[in-house]
């Protein structure tokens, strides 16, 4: 079992490091308001991780090779990511939900 070291400031997600494995998701020198992190969610099928920028970035980090995997790029404010039954979703402010496929966005509604 890995300890998990998170880092923040004043209430933002800054950065998660994993203790054994040396996995670092953002590093605490490179933060600033861009980069702070709005949510992190993890894929129950694969070893990734969400990470929700406040840039309106989606990072998926892969903790087995210790490197990002993919980047998505949104308008508008992000909430969350998450993956369901390898569909991967992303959630922003305004109540629209989009689902990706191949890296794009495949369909978007609006949840109120």
């Amino acid at each position: 079992m890995s300890n998990v070291w998170v880092t923040s400031d004043i209430g933002t997600l800054c950065g998660i490091q994993f203790k054994t494995q040396q996995n670092t998701v953002v590093t605490y020198d490179k933060v600033s308001k861009e980069t702070a992190i709005v949510s992190l969610t993890a894929s129950k099928e694969r070893p990734e991780l969400f990470c929700t920028l406040k840039s309106n970035l989606i990072n998926v980090f892969d903790m087995s090779q210790n490197i990002y995997v993919n980047q998505y790029e949104m308008e508008g404010e992000l909430l969350t990511a998450f993956e369901v039954q390898d569909n991967f979703f992303s959630v922003s402010k305004n109540g629209h939900v989009y689902i990706w496929k191949d890296e794009e966005i495949s369909e978007k509604f609006k949840t109120w």
